[in-house]
């Protein structure tokens, strides 16, 4: 008798296994009431990536006028640089559009390679200043405004959602 009832939970979990399931991404509102802000030290710098539009500058621009360190740096020369400090990170996806009956471009798969690379060299910087003050790694993906979820235009990069 024992081994039989050793046997219904491994049943049961092959039951559970083998259901499908169907999970819907939705949008929801952003609620900034009640979340803790991040406080950036000032002192170290936040790197914007050059996304070759006016978007990146106008970042910089705006963080600059709060009193931070921004730059603006090329994903190029920013993976030359030494990161040993820094308050921050934001990859912008560059303002690229893709040619008709194109699902996507070299130029975007290169270009999230060197994002994935850059976020990994700057982890450890940005880990230390979290335990001092704090840090952010941001991405801007140019998608819909929603992840994708609303139905991507014909000539936006889906690759860039590999940013979220």
């Amino acid at each position: 008798m024992p081994a039989a009832q050793a046997a219904k939970p491994a049943d049961a979990r092959l039951a559970q296994e083998s259901e499908i399931t169907r999970e819907v991404l939705k949008t929801a509102d952003f609620n900034s009431a009640g979340r803790e802000k991040v406080v950036l030290d000032k002192k170290l710098p936040i790197w914007v990536t050059d996304d070759d539009s006016g978007l990146s500058a106008g970042i910089v621009s705006e963080l600059k006028g709060r009193g931070y360190q921004a730059q603006k740096v090329s994903l190029d020369d920013a993976m030359l640089k030494p990161v040993d400090s820094l308050a921050g990170l934001i990859i912008v996806a560059p303002a690229a559009k893709l040619a008709q009956k194109s699902f996507w471009s070299g130029t975007s798969e290169t270009f999230l390679k060197k994002s994935f690379r850059l976020s990994r060299l700057a982890g450890p910087s940005l880990r230390r200043a979290g335990k001092n003050s704090g840090a952010c790694l941001m991405t801007v993906s140019r998608l819909d405004g929603a992840f994708g979820i609303s139905g991507l235009k014909a000539e936006q990069d889906p690759v860039f959602g590999g940013l979220a």
